[in-house]
């Protein structure tokens, strides 16, 4: 009569295990956790909860340009966190910061520009999806403005408000992705709702003090997933090979 195996259970598969098996194992798991942790860690490095050091990473952001960094406002929709700042020591130059939030409460650098631009400004997030209107001069005759997707007014506008209080950081979520930014495309009206000129205002708003505007990105922010997900596999391989030994 043909005998039956009884079925490895899970359990039994363990105790099956010799001591150099278990320890290999665990320890693969344990250096691949780590080696995940530990570059997940490297590229979310930005802790917001301190101004201070906040202001420094933001400065170290913009490697190529010494600059002093006074965050004005921020303002953080879902995982993107927005920082409208100005530098210090140059008048009229500011400019705004686009991060992105980990999963351990730290926040990673998208973008990051500045502009001596005297009236309001805006740009979008990495999708598109938002626009961030910002700016820090006051426009005593503006009531109203408007921000359209090309220079054209008789387009619907992208958005539309009342002057704003300076300085300013807004962020409005878009029904579909816009694709060009153009500071020419903000309108701006008075109490009657006239169009104001642009030569106008331009002449009336407090002018700037030389100096140079940059802007940084990120590139191939796609890749600490996919060095993530190698050590994984790494790590799954390693344990299978001591528990096959």
């Amino acid at each position: 009569m043909r005998e039956e195996k009884e079925p490895v259970t899970k359990s039994k598969f363990l105790k099956k295990l010799n001591k150099k098996q278990k320890f290999g194992a665990v320890v693969s798991a344990i250096i691949a956790l780590l080696c995940m942790y530990g570059l997940y860690n490297m590229e979310f490095n930005v802790d917001v909860t301190n101004t201070d050091s906040f202001e420094v990473a933001i400065d170290e952001y913009f490697f190529d340009d010494n600059i002093d960094v006074n965050i004005v406002q921020s303002d953080k929709v879902g995982k993107n966190l927005f920082v409208l700042f100005e530098r210090e020591g140059y008048k009229g130059h500011y400019g705004i910061a686009s991060l992105e939030s980990g999963l351990f409460g730290k926040y990673r650098f998208i973008n990051a520009s500045q502009s001596d631009w005297p009236l309001y400004n805006y740009t979008f997030n990495r999708d598109k999806r938002y626009l961030i209107l910002y700016g820090i001069n006051d426009l005593p005759e503006v009531k109203t403005y408007a921000v359209y997707p090309s220079d054209d007014t008789s387009k619907e506008p992208i958005y539309q408000g009342e002057a704003e209080n300076v300085p300013f950081l807004r962020v409005v979520k878009l029904d579909s992705p816009e694709i060009y930014v153009g500071v020419q495309f903000v309108h701006y009206y008075d109490a009657d709702g006239d169009e104001i000129e642009f030569n106008q205002l331009w002449d009336e708003a407090p002018q700037p003090r030389e100096g140079r505007t940059s802007s940084v990105a990120s590139a191939e922010l796609e890749m600490v997933y996919i060095f993530i997900g190698i050590i994984f596999v790494f790590g799954i391989i390693f344990i299978r090979y001591f528990i096959t030994i």
